[in-house]
């Protein structure tokens, strides 16, 4: 791991939950306190990004405030990229509580020769359980002052290296490291699984 650094990316309106997600009771903690346990001993270097004023829950973690305000999952991956230390950054959002530090770490070890290492699961390009190289920062950049802040718009101009269920399943065999929760109804099914 000493090639990468993983960034939990926290600052997101959470307009579809109506209140902040890493802040979501969850299993007695709060979600974002949930994500950092399960893999700071994985990834000794891990950074949160927050957006200007959030109050987060105290997690002992790094905390970075987002150098793209209002910018989604692009603003944070920007920011992620700007204070990267090492040549590759592991991007996770905050509302996934099933993440699996075994894939990630998996991940994260895997060879890349592009832009990006992502993900897909049922079909679905998974752009925030990712791998991102230094270079793709000017494409990210470009996208933000455009206007373009879709992360499938960005993939789809990015040299970036797919992996599916061979690379998933062993590390991850119910693919509920994926499973965002950024609805009401998603919060109370994922609920549903801790108990």
């Amino acid at each position: 791991m000493a090639d990468i650094e993983l960034f939990i990316l926290a600052g997101g309106k959470s307009s579809r939950m109506g209140r902040d997600k890493a802040s979501l009771p969850f299993g007695g903690e709060a979600m974002l306190e949930r994500i950092v346990q399960r893999l700071q001993e994985a990834f000794p270097r891990l950074t949160v990004v927050k957006a200007k004023g959030q109050r987060l829950p105290e997690t002992g973690a790094q905390i970075l405030e987002d150098d793209m305000p209002e910018r989604g999952p692009m603003g944070g991956l920007y920011t992620a990229l700007k204070h990267l230390e090492r040549p590759k950054c592991l991007i996770v959002s905050c509302d996934v509580p099933f993440v699996s530090a075994a894939f990630l770490s998996h991940l994260a070890e895997l060879p890349l020769a592009g832009d990006a290492i992502v993900p897909v699961w049922e079909g679905r390009l998974q752009p925030l359980q990712a791998v991102y190289a230094r270079s793709i920062l000017a494409g990210v950049e470009a996208r933000i002052h455009s206007g373009r802040l879709q992360m499938m718009d960005l993939l789809k101009h990015q040299a970036i290296r797919v992996i599916g269920d061979e690379d998933i399943l062993p590390f991850a065999p119910s693919g509920r490291t994926f499973m965002n929760v950024n609805t009401p109804e998603a919060y109370e099914e994922a609920l549903g699984i801790l108990v």
